[in-house]
């Protein structure tokens, strides 16, 4: 599909809010996480030059034991982790209920109901408020929130346009919600990421982005 290479695929090249949402959460959860990575990499080749077995005397440390019980050291080693790992669960606790797939969006604007069905090895979409129908082919407006009705005739399968963001699962005998909001114009892959078959792999669809008009 056009736009959807290899290297756009993904929500480290987004097309829709949720998307971008998804991809600062990832930056950020990933440098918080660096902040204690780093350091540790550099004091552990540090502390390998420092006290190698065939370090020249004269230029040798001390090793002094007693910093074990180092108060002030057993704060910065336990405390920081702490830090992080608070900081972390914050910022994910409020980013998932932000975007809570059933949960919609919030901009302005009536959203573009879509209603998805995973045939075997086929996505049906319908749309009610305009009486069409399409396979494998699913026209969303750009700049306009889209709420996706899914479920399956079919084994279980996985719903996800990597570029839009969010991923949800189709069964039958249930039902289940996505909302997205495209911000570009543009095709892009779309595709089941559940095996549940030989033909998983070839059950894709094209996402087409276009002006409202």
């Amino acid at each position: 599909f056009a736009g959807a290479g290899s290297t756009d695929m993904g929500v480290l090249h987004p097309k829709g809010l949720v998307a971008e949402e998804q991809r600062r959460l990832l930056f950020d959860s990933i440098a918080l996480m660096l902040s204690v990575v780093i350091p540790v990499i550099v004091l552990s080749i540090d502390f390998a030059l420092r006290y190698r077995a065939d370090r020249p005397k004269r230029k040798a440390h001390h090793y002094e034991p007693d910093l074990a019980d180092n108060v002030l050291l057993e704060v910065v080693w336990w405390g920081v982790p702490a830090v992080i790992v608070l900081i972390l669960s914050v910022l994910l606790w409020t980013s998932t209920q932000r975007l809570d797939p059933y949960r919609p969006l919030d901009v302005p604007g009536k959203p573009l109901v879509v209603e998805v069905v995973a045939l075997r090895w086929n996505w049906l979409f319908i749309y009610p408020e305009q009486h069409i129908a399409s396979l494998n082919h699913l026209e969303l407006p750009v700049n306009r929130q889209v709420e996706f009705l899914i479920t399956a005739d079919a084994p279980m399968s996985s719903f996800m346009i990597p570029q839009l963001g969010g991923q949800i699962y189709a069964m039958a005998g249930m039902r289940t919600k996505l909302h997205l909001y495209p911000t570009s114009i543009g095709n892009y892959l779309g595709l089941n990421t559940q095996f549940n078959g030989l033909g998983f792999s070839e059950m894709r669809f094209r996402t087409e982005v276009v002006d409202e008009k």
